[in-house]
């Protein structure tokens, strides 16, 4: 089906341009890339900036236990073959560690890190506005090694130099941790019955994602195994995908993993990943754009509070990302993603987890003070963007204000309620 997907790629299969390529269409597993190369201080011309709020994705992880396990079934099966392509294989040390599965990789330190001396620069003037012995500075995260530690990397980061704790001399800070039973901020669909019953437990909501899978991914499986003189499973594709991803993810590097595919492969298992996450986490059901209420809440209460933290930043998940995003109305498509949707469509859709909601992806809200008429601009992975309700970048608060008001009329607890 997605027969123009071959023609993307020209260059040969090792080029630098390929490896550029796969690390824009790995799914959740996608590197976060930074476009900013000369961070500048936010100076808008005749405004103070107040305030800056961030919500953001924990940094490149270890695979999840169920990701190392089927890599390692899939592993198993390819040594069996007697093929030539795959004779690196004998020769591959295996990265992923059972014992870490899930945990925060050395790689997503970096991410966290760098972002903290980015954020550092661009916000220094707010930075060194706060009082860093109160609370005006605010840390969180739920209760998941990946995100606090995330958080930590960040916060090690941003506040260099900024006191006296060791020789990088290191401020300390507030921290929050939401525990998973009551935490409607961060991994907040578990705190949501509606979304449990509906969305998590129910095995027909991610229908679409499994019927793409039925048709599009025995081509690929029976062509591998053919290729390979295995019998490969769809499972062991998702694995391949998985390991290029991981692997080009953690070393930056091609990964002879990615070899395995070509690019109609790779396009097909984002596709796949994007419905599975767009049914569970953001427009495929009416409750998730209801999930980051709460969120949404907090934000909104300290953004109008006259005596706020000035910074704070929330550590969490993919689904944290695409909650908010979908409560914001952001990367919308203006027809519901399918198994059936056209392929043009499908080529040219917002919704792409590759972009929306890789590692480290962050929403950011900074409010302005321009001569007494307070402004709101948001950011996506540092890149300023519209808000729904606004018709530029630094939208009048009160007129973003009116737009979610409206959506905020909805109760967390009442929306979940079954």
């Amino acid at each position: 089906m997605l027969s123009s997907a071959s023609s993307i790629i020209q260059s040969p299969i090792h080029s630098s341009s390929r490896l550029d390529w796969i690390k824009q269409h790995l799914g959740t597993k996608t590197p976060y890339t930074s476009e900013l190369e000369n961070i500048t201080l936010v100076n808008e011309p005749g405004c103070e900036l107040l305030q800056f709020h961030s919500v953001i994705r924990h940094g490149t992880r270890w695979p999840t236990a169920r990701n190392t396990a089927i890599i390692k079934d899939m592993v198993s099966r390819l040594l069996m073959s007697n093929s030539d392509k795959l004779q690196w294989l004998k020769h591959w040390d295996d990265p992923f560690l059972t014992g870490k599965a899930g945990y925060l990789h050395i790689a997503g330190q970096h991410e966290m890190y760098h972002m903290g001396r980015r954020i550092a620069k661009r916000y220094q003037r707010l930075l060194e506005s706060v009082d860093l012995d109160t609370d005006e500075l605010q840390f969180a995260s739920d209760a998941q090694s990946r995100t606090s530690r995330s958080g930590s990397a960040f916060h090690l980061a941003l506040l260099e130099q900024t006191g006296d704790l060791t020789s990088a001399f290191i401020s300390p800070a507030t921290w929050s941790i939401y525990p998973k039973a009551t935490d409607s901020y961060i991994h907040m669909g578990y705190t949501c019955p509606r979304w449990l019953s509906e969305v998590y437990t129910n095995p027909n909501a991610t229908y679409q994602a499994e019927a793409w899978i039925e048709v599009m991914l025995p081509p690929i499986s029976n062509r591998l195994s053919t290729e390979f003189g295995v019998s490969l499973s769809f499972d062991d594709i998702e694995a391949i995908y998985a390991a290029c991803a991981f692997e080009t993810s953690f070393f930056g590097n091609y990964s002879n993993w990615c070899s395995l595919l070509d690019a109609e492969d790779i396009l097909t298992l984002e596709y796949a990943e994007d419905l599975e996450h767009y049914y569970k986490f953001s427009y495929g059901h009416e409750i998730n754009r209801w999930v980051a209420t709460d969120l949404m809440s907090m934000l909104m209460r300290r953004l109008e509070s006259n005596k706020p933290p000035k910074m704070s930043f929330q550590f969490g998940h993919s689904q944290t990302i695409l909650f908010f995003q979908t409560f914001l109305n952001l990367n919308q498509d203006s027809d519901i993603l399918r198994a059936d949707t056209p392929i043009d469509m499908i080529h040219e859709r917002k919704f792409r987890t590759s972009q929306v909601s890789p590692f480290a992806a962050n929403i950011g809200l900074e409010l302005h003070d321009c001569s007494g008429t307070r402004y709101i601009r948001a950011l996506l992975s540092e890149q300023e963007i519209i808000l729904k309700g606004c018709e530029e970048a630094m939208c009048p608060f009160d007129q973003f204000k009116s737009w979610i008001d409206e959506k905020l009329k909805q109760d967390y607890d009442v929306v979940c309620r079954l």
